[in-house]
């Protein structure tokens, strides 16, 4: 347990290698707070989904697929996002499992820096070691916009530094959703150059808040007085661009100019979001809230449900033919592979869900869509 260290009175306990990009941006960000909030959203839920049905990979190469379906209800998490990133991952082990060979996963480490008390922790989720080398990896199923190359120094570092007979290690990301990896070698002389710097950049803060687009992560960003300045200056700059020309305005930006305001826009996003998630949490809390000239309330708009067997059964008495049917239903292949796998009996669903997609293949009933999202990625 790390204990407490005290700078310009605030104190920081917690020194996890998954919070060392934001820290190393912001000192404050890991400091203790009255209020700490734990962010979440669907994404992160995928992505720690998914890190427990990629677990198997190293130990049988392939994913126990009839279990992502249960692992996704656990998380939280849309089953078909999981089972893409499944998918993905698999093919991505494909290529690279020759370079961690032996590898075993969920590793916890841990590791005291020169702060009396004070230690970093995390959990490695893999780990192959050969003669005086070391390789890891870390899963990430997140897009190319975010720098972890503070979190891979804190793994690396913490190898090489715990274990002397090290001479060198290599902490790969594997960026999932691209089918991408990303390395990081580490000298022992890089180790302890990092850990220097951990100590004075971070653990001994000057009290400086920096804050930047990624503070809308951060578990202090609700009292943080910086964070809430530049959201300030964020809604503002919204303010200011003219909504009737935004098309012909966003055409004349340069790069640069563009992408902050797409940046700015995603804060201003978020904390519009957030806003309408605590107003509905205290207007399910408190019941209605009264103004001078309006009022809030929850309103429950009930939503109309089929139940599709006597749907059916109606649809066929007034005529409907396939042609019909295909215009009103939408399958979901994710609840057709369950239904099959649960038909075919513990054991057999695998086979059975290959088959049901080699069969669907083959009666060209499968159409890929393409969907476009904007993402934002490192040089």
């Amino acid at each position: 347990m790390n204990a407490p260290v005290e700078t310009h009175g605030i104190i920081i306990s917690l020194l996890r290698a998954s919070t060392l990009p934001l820290a190393f941006k912001c000192p404050g960000s890991i400091r203790n707070t009255s209020t700490r909030i734990n962010i979440s959203n669907e994404a992160a839920d995928a992505g720690s989904a998914m890190h427990k049905c990629c677990e198997s990979l190293p130990r049988i190469g392939s994913i126990d697929w009839e279990f992502v379906d249960e692992v996704a209800a656990e998380h939280g998490c849309d089953c078909n996002e999981l089972r893409f990133l499944c998918a993905k991952a698999t093919r991505l082990w494909a290529k690279l499992r020759e370079s961690f060979p032996g590898s075993i996963t969920e590793v916890a480490i841990e590791y005291p820096i020169e702060v009396a008390g004070l230690k970093i922790t995390g959990t490695i989720d893999g780990i192959a070691i050969s003669g005086d080398v070391a390789r890891l990896y870390d899963w990430k199923g997140g897009r190319l916009d975010t720098d972890y190359y503070h979190q891979m120094m804190a793994y690396g570092s913490m190898v090489l530094l715990a274990f002397p007979q090290l001479r060198e290690v290599t902490v790969t990301i594997l960026w999932v959703r691209h089918e991408q990896f990303e390395n990081y070698t580490i000298t022992r002389e890089k180790a302890q150059e990092w850990m220097r710097k951990l100590e004075t950049e971070v653990v001994q803060w000057d009290g400086v808040y920096h804050p930047h687009e990624k503070c809308v992560h951060c578990p202090r960003w609700y009292e943080c007085e910086a964070a809430n300045g530049l959201a300030r200056a964020s809604v503002a700059a919204i303010q200011n661009v003219d909504v009737d020309s935004i098309a012909q305005q966003v055409e004349r930006m340069p790069p640069d100019e563009l992408i902050q305001l797409r940046r700015t826009a995603k804060m201003v996003t978020t904390i519009a979001e957030r806003t309408n998630d605590a107003i509905r949490a205290l207007l399910q809390k408190r019941g209605e809230i009264v103004g001078s000239e309006a009022k809030l309330m929850l309103e429950n708009q009930p939503k109309r449900e089929l139940d599709t067997r006597l749907t059916w059964q109606v649809l066929e008495r007034i005529g409907f033919d396939e042609q019909d049917y295909a215009e009103v239903s939408k399958l979901s292949v994710t609840k057709i592979e369950k239904l099959v796998a649960e038909r075919a009996g513990r054991g057999n669903g695998a086979a059975a869900k290959r088959k049901l997609k080699a069969d669907l293949e083959a009666a060209g009933a499968v159409e890929m869509v393409d969907t476009f999202s904007i993402s934002e990625r490192r040089l």
